[in-house]
């Protein structure tokens, strides 16, 4: 009958035609019950009302499902949803006309019931082979797998299904759920009697041991629904039909091996690194989509995993774990010169950086790097200042021995004190970034005697005078000479205390010196050496011839 066609049905079932039977909570399947009934319901129209109560429950709902929200009894609503559990028809009760009576239950199913149970699309296979399709429709999501794992131990011995009892031992061909459009969840099982099925394996207990199915003697009007049924990724199935018997012999492969994993394998070994791998099989398409290798601790890297498809719809993990190992290596000479040395210390996956001090004539320098373990990587060049001292002799232009004396990476800074013979001078010193010091200092005699040099020339004349000549006749003439007086000055320096001299003012000393500037420290005397003249051609007159006297 179509569905346009339910027109006693939607009439009479309304739910504001519904009457109350009883409401009640079932202990056995831990949920409250709703009984009512539609009284209305007679002979005449009570197939067509039971087939839509059967799909639709009640006029209320526009399309067919197994549930019904909010429903009435006696024109009061009882909230929620409530799934369908039975529809019966019982004309006279207690000498009473009851109708159509329906049991409804609240909410999904979280457990098997039996009493719900319903033969899928009304399928009671041929009694030779003795199938039935067996449908628990209004199951919860939440609760799928743990119906489905009453249903584990693969066979039954008995169950009644809408009211027919079967004896003997059942096998489930398959069990597989179904998401309906509204939520709920219909359980389908396929069961057999007598049980058909051959189970063998291939690679038992191995990471591709394999579940093989033989299915024998399926009718053929059932057959694609069978090889629909193991529809799963990754199995495999083949057919064969035999026309005489119209039965279809069927086998079935699937992986049926555990998820197995093999933990840290040490896969490498180093000074610095140690690496170990992990391998997980038969993981779903899921479960590889999903796979997380989780957070590595300080001092380990996890590489990505490494996702491959191992075949029968399975996939194989693979991942790599790192572990660092701290490592101090001893120092190691990379530069050495007459002014200092260096050394390199290398501190390799340190939790904590290494503490260094610098001390006069140490400077340490650090390169610090994270690595990939955060843990860090350090570099600490060591550079030891090495003493040195240079002395050289120079002499001045007046002939004395300055010695001079510069010395580097010093602990400290010592000048010699000058003598009664010598003088010291010296320069500012110098501070190394190491704490060390470099000065120069020069040693000089106190008494130095400078080259005679010409100081000043002091005066000079003209002096006209006559030059005669007598070859090759005598004759004369004037001649005109600048002389030169020049004073010949040496300089002497006295080596003393500046105060002395000062509270002296000019003095003049023996032999004719004289002072003639003071220095912070000493001064200069200068006194003459000597006294020398000489003459320049300035002009003469021509030559005159003289007569000789008679």
């Amino acid at each position: 009958m179509a569905t346009t066609e339910y027109s006693n049905a939607r009439e009479n079932l309304r739910e504001d035609k519904a009457g109350l039977f009883a409401f009640e909570n079932n202990r056995l399947v831990r949920s409250d019950e709703l009984i009512r009934n539609w009284p209305s319901v007679n002979d005449t129209i009570y197939k067509e009302c039971h087939d839509f109560a059967d799909q639709f429950v009640s006029a209320a709902n526009t399309k067919a499902q197994r549930w019904v929200k909010d429903p009435m009894a006696r024109k009061e609503v009882y909230p929620g949803t409530w799934r369908l559990v039975l529809n019966a028809y019982n004309p006279n009760r207690y000498g009473k006309t009851t109708g159509l009576v329906q049991i409804l239950r609240k909410g999904f199913a979280t457990t098997l019931e039996w009493d719900e149970a319903i033969m899928a699309k009304g399928d009671d296979l041929q009694e030779s082979e003795r199938y039935v399709h067996i449908a628990f429709p209004n199951c919860n999501p939440a609760a799928v797998a743990s119906i489905i794992a009453e249903l584990s131990t693969h066979t039954t011995t008995g169950f009644t299904l809408e009211g027919k009892e079967r004896t003997g031992t059942w096998e489930w061909v398959h069990i597989r759920p179904d998401r309906l459009d509204d939520g709920s969840v219909t359980i389908n099982v396929l069961a057999a009697q007598p049980q058909f099925t051959l189970t063998t394996y291939e690679n038992y207990g191995s990471p591709d041991q394999r579940l093989v199915t033989y299915l024998n003697n399926v009718p053929k009007r059932l057959a694609q629904s069978v090889s629909d049924g193991w529809r799963t990724t990754g199995d495999s199935g083949t057919a064969s039909y035999s026309t005489d018997q119209g039965v279809v012999d069927m086998v079935f492969r699937s992986n049926d091996a555990e998820a197995l994993t093999i933990l840290n394998v040490k896969t490498a070994d180093g000074c610095q690194i140690e690496e170990y791998t992990s391998f997980y099989y038969n993981l779903t398409l899921a479960e590889a989509r999903a796979f997380d290798i989780g957070s590595a601790p300080q001092g380990w890297f996890y590489s990505a995993p490494q996702i491959r498809y191992s075949g029968d719809g399975k996939y194989t993990a693979v991942i790599v774990k790192e572990h660092a190992i701290a490592v101090e290596k001893d120092a190691v000479t990379v530069a050495d010169n007459p002014n200092d040395s260096e050394t390199l210390k290398v501190y390799e996956n340190q939790t904590n950086i290494p503490a260094v001090t610098s001390t006069q004539g140490i400077l340490n320098g650090m390169q610090i790097q994270l690595n990939r373990f955060c843990l860090w990587a350090v570099r600490v060049v060591k550079k030891t200042s090495k003493p040195w001292t240079l002395t050289y002799t120079v002499m001045d232009q007046d002939g004395n021995n300055i010695v001079h004396t510069i010395k580097g990476n010093q602990t400290s800074v010592s000048i010699p004190s000058g003598t009664a013979s010598t003088g010291v001078g010296s320069s500012s010193p110098e501070r190394n970034q190491d704490g060390t010091y470099n000065y120069h200092y020069w040693v000089f005699p106190r008494e130095i005697t400078f080259a005679a040099t010409t100081f000043y020339e002091g005066h000079y004349s003209h002096d006209w005078r006559r030059q005669w000549s007598y070859y090759p006749n005598k004759r004369y003439r004037d001649v005109l000479y600048r002389v030169w007086t020049t004073h010949t000055i040496k300089a002497q320096e006295y080596s003393t205390r500046k105060a002395a001299y000062e509270a002296a003012g000019s003095v003049t000393f023996a032999g004719g010196q004289k002072v003639l500037s003071l220095a912070p420290n000493r001064f200069i005397g200068f006194y003459m050496d000597g006294i020398s003249t000489s003459k320049d051609l300035v002009e003469t007159t021509d030559w005159v011839d003289v007569e000789e006297e008679s």
